[in-house]
């Protein structure tokens, strides 16, 4: 599965931003970007997955776990963000109302 990194939202250069990866199992972050808090990285996480979610959408459905999971600049964990996609059985086959009156 390829990944395409979804830029960050333009910020200052504040050097009180924190840095955070974006990790898949498919893939490490080795840039990072920039945040101003745990709250808008939270927010990255699920933009980020997004994108890659619509890209790949088909590989979704098979039931298979995929996730994103931040950490800081050390490499510690700060969260993981899971998506599982299933689909429901297929509905009965329903017969038309004009069938029924006969």
């Amino acid at each position: 599965m390829r990944l395409v990194r979804v830029p960050a939202t333009p910020v200052s250069m504040d050097r009180s931003m924190n840095r955070y990866f974006f990790n898949t199992d498919q893939k490490r972050d080795v840039e990072g970007v920039e945040l101003a808090s745990l709250e808008a990285a939270k927010c990255e996480a699920i933009k980020y997955a997004g994108c890659i979610v619509c890209e790949q959408a088909e590989a979704l459905w098979d039931r298979t776990k995929w996730s994103v999971t931040v950490t800081d600049e050390t490499g510690r964990t700060l969260f993981t963000l899971q998506i599982i996609g299933e689909e429901a059985a297929a509905m009965p086959s329903v017969v038309p109302a004009a069938q029924h009156a006969g």
